[in-house]
């Protein structure tokens, strides 16, 4: 997602690759915080991969010649790097013919936040999807992504495994918001999307540990 690529007086190595990023310099105020390069700080618009991503879903997908191969879907989109052009790692010829979605894990305790400019037809600014298991008040284990921040849905790896043997309470809620954005890398015009995700995170893993299914 990126208004520079339909504006054709701009450059856009997505529309057109190696003519450089209008938005790099540009109002970037709704692009990427992670993962970014100079070639391109788009980001991803789905709410769907999103929280595939949270739960750890896969994707077939499949040729002409009926060959077929299933791919997490935290490796089916790219990262912009050199090839800013290419949005998933699928092969020439490949169809996406299923989706997978594992055993529920989360079905008690879940939610899907998503923050955006009007209330409905709107991409997510900011968006986090969040499933926490608990037994015998413990994080047992936890799902978490975030939409809006980078070129795919974003894997908050460190916060899941930080969760893990935690109680459900804000400041470990906190403590993970942190965690994850540490290593965010802002723009001109989007630096305040550090705190808005540090505040997203803490809102979706409190109403999912509040959400009783």
């Amino acid at each position: 997602r990126c208004p520079y690529f339909f504006e054709v007086s701009m450059p856009c190595n997505k529309r057109e690759p190696g003519s450089g990023c209008g938005a790099l310099k540009g109002i970037n105020s709704l692009h990427a915080i992670f993962g970014w390069t100079d070639n391109c700080v788009a980001v991803h618009p789905s709410d769907m991969a999103v929280a595939l991503a949270a739960i750890g879903g896969t994707i077939e997908a499949k040729k002409s010649d009926g060959a077929s191969r299933m791919i997490a879907i935290t490796d089916f989109h790219r990262l912009p790097g050199d090839q800013p052009e290419k949005d998933t790692n699928l092969l020439a010829g490949e169809l996406i013919t299923a989706i997978q979605l594992p055993k529920p894990e989360f079905s008690d305790h879940y939610y899907y936040l998503k923050i955006r400019e009007r209330a409905s037809y709107a991409f997510a600014i900011i968006s986090v999807a969040a499933g926490l298991q608990i037994t015998d008040g413990k994080i047992t284990k936890a799902g978490l992504a975030m939409g809006g921040v980078a070129h795919k849905p974003w894997k908050l790896t460190d916060a899941e495994a930080y969760l893990i043997g935690k109680a459900p309470t804000a400041g470990n809620f906190e403590a993970a918001a942190q965690m994850s954005m540490k290593n965010a890398k802002t723009l001109s015009h989007n630096k305040y999307k550090v705190e808005m995700g540090e505040k997203a995170i803490v809102r979706a893993l409190t109403q999912a540990f509040e959400r009783k299914a």
